[in-house]
């Protein structure tokens, strides 16, 4: 988010100033809300499972199950963000001299990864809270 604003900030396009237009303004919002989300998340299952390990409780399949739908949805909510920026950027946001096109490469790169993705991780929170059984070794 932070490079996106850096970038469009002072960015003209056809005389325009690209920071002045409203739909720019409007998905940087979200964007930027999604990212806080993201973070936020991310420091509640960090800090959840720090608190599991250091207190010697038994890390449960539901915790397992919890751990992973959590950093599956921050994950595709991350490719979210980063997919909104980039599609407003701009046809200057493909060239390789344009940061943003490094961090969308990265970040499809590193959301793509089978073990990271929704339909894998969440059925098996939502078969543990209905009290089916789950093979963790296909996930």
């Amino acid at each position: 988010v932070a490079e996106f604003e850096d970038i469009t900030r002072n960015r003209l396009s056809r005389g325009v100033r690209v920071a002045e237009i409203e739909a720019v303004q409007l998905k940087l919002a979200e964007a930027a809300v999604q990212a806080e989300t993201v973070a936020a998340l991310i420091e509640q299952t960090i800090d959840r499972n720090i608190e599991a390990v250091e207190s010697r409780r038994e890390i449960t399949a539901e915790h397992v199950a919890w751990t992973k739908r959590n950093s599956s949805y921050a994950t595709q909510m991350s490719r979210t963000v980063v997919s909104t920026l980039f599609e407003i950027a701009g046809g200057s946001a493909l060239y390789a001299s344009n940061p943003l096109q490094e961090i969308f490469r990265d970040t499809m790169a590193g959301t793509s990864h089978l073990s990271l993705a929704w339909h894998r991780t969440a059925p098996a929170y939502g078969q543990i809270r209905f009290g089916l059984p789950v093979d963790f070794d296909t996930l």
